[in-house]
């Protein structure tokens, strides 16, 4: 009885010590640390002009709180899968994908100089024009690794506050896409740049060619201006 209770002690200190061996194998391993990107947006070298498209409006532009289809309002970045959408834990936005958008658009918006002021959602200043922008996908598409995209879809209206009608003076929407390599954080996050980058310029554009139409004026488009990619089909 003896040797049989000796061999099961013995028999239990090497299960354990191997338990033990393995839980300080697991705990020495290095923990992947979390990343967390903002969006590095340059507004392009605008050209001055002398001509009529030069003058500011004296006008107020606010830019409404963005809105973001909450299955992408996340701060991990969103990808598409053959089996669904799933976030990463480990590379995300430093804020929710709409605070980002909002503070971009607005600083991208008072640099190009198209109104006397341009501010935000949370301000009660009185305004003569109202921005609402809305963001319907925001993802990378991985359902095909050769050939994944990066994938920005959004929505503007521009209402005139100065009027009681509700409906929108200007509309207009643009889907774009940029490849990314799936598995490196780098390729995404220049993807989502450029694709907030080319949406800002498109959104600038469209807000120039409405004000220039509505007085009348010629618009002498710059090439710095011009969006830097392709829409998606």
């Amino acid at each position: 009885m003896k040797c049989l209770r000796s061999a099961r002690l013995a028999v239990l200190a090497v299960i354990v010590g191997l338990g033990w061996t393995g839980c300080m194998t697991s705990l020495s391993r290095p923990v992947p640390e979390k990343s967390r990107y903002v969006l590095r947006l340059e507004p392009p070298a605008r050209q001055v002009s002398s001509g009529p498209t030069a003058a500011v409006r004296d006008d107020v532009l606010r830019v409404e709180r963005v809105t973001v289809t909450p299955l992408f309002e996340r701060k991990g970045f969103v990808y598409r899968t053959p089996d669904g959408y799933e976030s990463d834990f480990y590379n995300e936005f430093y804020a929710s994908p709409g605070v980002l958008l909002h503070q971009a658009l607005v600083q991208w918006l008072e640099g190009a100089q198209i109104v006397r002021k341009v501010v935000g959602g949370g301000t009660m200043l009185a305004a003569d024009w109202l921005l609402r922008v809305d963001v319907e996908q925001l993802y990378v598409d991985a359902r095909r690794a050769e050939a994944a995209e990066a994938r920005l879809e959004l929505s503007l209206a521009l209402f005139d506050a100065r009027k009681p009608a509700t409906d929108p003076v200007l509309t207009s929407r643009h889907a774009l896409g940029r490849p990314v390599v799936v598995g490196e954080a780098e390729s995404v996050t220049a993807a989502w740049d450029s694709l907030f980058a080319d949406a800002l310029v498109r959104i600038e554009s469209d807000l120039r060619s409405h004000f220039a139409r509505e007085v009348g004026e010629p618009l002498e488009a710059s090439e710095n201006l011009r969006p830097r990619g392709r829409e998606r089909p």
